[in-house]
């Protein structure tokens, strides 16, 4: 429902609808990446750095300790959370924690690492 009101542009009603979805299951990852996504759009860096810390504390396949590349089948982008959480630090003058969490995000985001093979 966040997802459908925020692209019908209605911003406050989207937060509440994901703030309801935190509250139902706070496993389900998907609305904290969404609304730390809105807290970086609005500049507020202690929540983004809350929202992404829940997230990364949750990260069943642990990314913090995978050194290599992993087939990962779940939509949410890890990444995504390792950025907000990377810029916020930044702003919040967390530099080390700024750079851990930016090379993280730089590691796991694979669409810069390989290259769309299409062949026809």
């Amino acid at each position: 429902m966040g997802t459908v009101l925020q692209n019908e542009n209605q911003k406050d009603a989207a937060r509440k609808a994901y703030t309801q979805a935190t509250t139902l299951d706070t496993r389900f990852l998907p609305p904290y990446l969404s609304l730390a996504s809105m807290a970086y759009q609005t500049g507020n860096w202690t929540e983004v750095l809350n929202l992404t810390g829940h997230i990364l504390d949750l990260d069943p396949l642990n990314r913090a300790a995978v050194t290599s590349y992993v087939l990962d089948l779940d939509p949410l982008n890890y990444a995504d959370a390792y950025f907000y959480n990377a810029v916020a630090n930044y702003k919040l003058n967390k530099i080390e924690d700024a750079e851990k969490s930016g090379l993280k995000a730089e590691h796991l985001d694979l669409r810069t690492h390989f290259r769309r093979c299409i062949s026809y």
